[in-house]
């Protein structure tokens, strides 16, 4: 980029907002991946390291085209590493996720992408006089499980 650029740039309205936006959807599409990656199987899958085409096995994928996209974008959050052909886990929450004692931290990874995520999809409806809705029923345990990390404080 030239002078020009930088200058063009440095007047866009709302410059910092924008930056500060993408770094929140940066942290937005990293816990899409760890839930998709975690529902899928994906990252107890790596709990050893293995080259796509097992992994197409080992999780029954019907669909690789979306299998690439998951894997591509781990890479690219830094959550799995390819190399030689074989994915790896790679990030610390990953790791974590993969293991037989993260269910406190799958629960929260859950709840974040569903529990949380309609209350404020229905929020403006709520704000005129939708009901409230039946979270117990539907989402009381895993946010039972998910209380879980606080435990210890």
């Amino acid at each position: 980029m030239n002078l020009r650029g930088f200058a063009t740039a440095f007047r866009l309205p709302h410059l910092w907002a924008q930056v500060q936006l993408v770094r929140d959807v940066e942290t937005f599409v990293r816990v899409q991946f760890l839930y998709a990656a975690f529902e899928s199987g994906l990252l107890k899958a790596l709990a050893r390291p293995a080259p796509r085409d097992e992994l197409v096995r080992t999780l029954d994928v019907q669909r690789p085209d979306l299998l690439d996209v998951l894997l591509a974008l781990g890479v690219r959050l830094r959550e799995l590493s390819h190399k030689g052909g074989t994915y790896r886990i790679r990030g610390r929450r990953s790791r974590a996720l993969a293991t037989d004692d993260g269910d406190a931290l799958a629960a929260m990874i859950q709840e974040l992408a569903t529990y949380h995520g309609s209350v404020y999809q229905q929020f403006a409806a709520r704000l005129r006089g939708a009901g409230p809705g039946n979270y117990l029923d539907e989402y009381g345990a895993l946010i039972a499980r998910s209380s879980r990390i606080l435990e210890p404080f």
